[in-house]
């Protein structure tokens, strides 16, 4: 049997890739996702710009509320590509 060949050392992808082009901002501010300290202050509810563009003001409240609640699944009006969720019956 042939080895495998040595990885090759791995820059940014995957994930990392996919997070750094969406340009993900917290839903209430506007401003980039994420907080100073992991100890300090509320966790923001981060989304894609395209998506946060599309959301309403109470949409907005709405979501960083349920983010504070707990952990809970957030039921986003809007998925990730933009497009616009039926909703529930």
């Amino acid at each position: 049997m042939a080895k495998n060949p040595k990885p090759k050392a791995r820059g940014y992808g995957g994930l990392d890739d996919w997070f750094r082009k969406e340009n993900w901002v917290n839903v209430q501010t506007g401003g980039p996702c994420g907080r100073p300290s992991a100890k300090k202050g509320k966790k923001p509810a981060c989304r894609p710009a395209a998506v946060a563009a599309k959301l309403t003001k109470n949409q907005k409240s709405a979501a960083a509320k349920k983010k504070r609640a707990g952990a809970q699944n957030v039921k986003w009006p809007v998925t990730a590509s933009g497009r616009r969720r039926k909703p529930k019956k």
